[in-house]
């Protein structure tokens, strides 16, 4: 069915059955539950009938990760993806996945052969990743680097990490910040013209975020770069002796979606929209402490995307 299938790393997929008890119809919609404002779920092109596809790389707290008690996904962004896959009446199937292999999962063949429906995952809206797929404002975040106790270097910006060695994630913006990527307007940092050209940081890429502190708990990393709200939880979880330096102001992040697949993004617009009018969207953040990330659909934190 999906010829020339690339070479995915997958997760186990969280498949909570919350509509199983009431059997479903024949487009996989739960009997007797009617999706949000009348949605036509079987217009959507779903991976899979019955169920939402959230893609996440779940190593990224306090917006994915997996619970260590209860070896669950949970996080900010789980809980909307859950609320999404309850309003249309389906079970939500979050996937773990390698973070810089998400967009082309999404992007893969025609409607419906995807590989995800769409991905909630901390994806700060640029105009590179614009090209290939629609975003939709949902949060904002900045950026900002953990550094060891007591910022033995006196680091006070990114400008700072010339010839240092620095850990990032695989295909976040911070990696590219750092190294370049298609399409920028302004150079990287090792880029001709950037801060540190004639003296280049030692990037060093993990393909989750677990594995970018371990680097900087082993000493093996000067600093490491991230979200500001994935610094601040890794801080608090290693009882705050991190020292956090901002570097990037909040910008939105975007919920990921197929540019050729306007049923399903409209869908998700008008879900998110309703859970804005009646308070799940606030709830949602205030649960996690994450209130000052709100970026409203009609805000003018949503309209300042690129």
């Amino acid at each position: 069915m999906r010829a020339l299938r690339p070479a995915f790393v997958l997760g186990t997929a969280l498949l909570a059955s919350l509509f199983t008890a009431c059997g479903s119809s024949s487009n996989g919609v739960a009997a007797g539950c009617k999706p949000a404002d009348g949605i036509n779920v079987s217009s959507l092109n779903l991976v899979q009938d019955g169920k939402l596809t959230d893609a996440t790389d779940a190593t990224y707290p306090p917006q994915e990760f997996v619970d260590p008690k209860t070896h669950q996904y949970t996080g900010m962004e789980v809980d909307l993806a859950n609320e999404f896959a309850k309003r249309l009446c389906l079970t939500p199937s979050v996937q773990n996945v390698q973070f810089n292999t998400i967009l082309t999962g999404i992007t893969f063949s025609s409607p419906g052969n995807q590989y995800y429906d769409m991905s909630i995952s901390a994806w700060t809206i640029n105009t590179d990743r614009l090209k290939q797929v629609d975003m939709i404002p949902y949060f904002t975040a900045g950026e900002s680097l953990l550094l060891p106790p007591g910022n033995p270097k006196n680091l006070k910006s990114k400008n700072d990490l010339c010839g240092l060695a620095v850990a990032v994630e695989s295909g976040t913006v911070e990696e590219a910040e750092i190294k370049g990527a298609p399409g920028e307007s302004s150079p990287a940092l090792n880029e001709k013209g950037g801060a540190c050209h004639s003296n280049p940081v030692k990037l060093q890429s993990f393909n989750t975020e677990d594995q970018v502190i371990q680097a900087l708990l082993s000493n093996s990393v000067d600093a490491t770069y991230q979200d500001s709200p994935v610094s601040g939880y890794y801080n608090k979880l290693n009882g705050g002796k991190f020292v956090e330096i901002t570097t990037v102001s909040p910008s939105p992040e975007g919920i990921v979606v197929r540019k050729d697949n306007k049923p399903f993004e409209d869908a998700i617009k008008q879900i998110l929209q309703d859970m804005e009018n009646d308070g799940t969207y606030d709830k949602i953040l205030s649960n996690w402490g994450l209130t000052s990330g709100s970026c409203k659909l009609n805000s003018q934190c949503a309209q300042s995307a690129p």
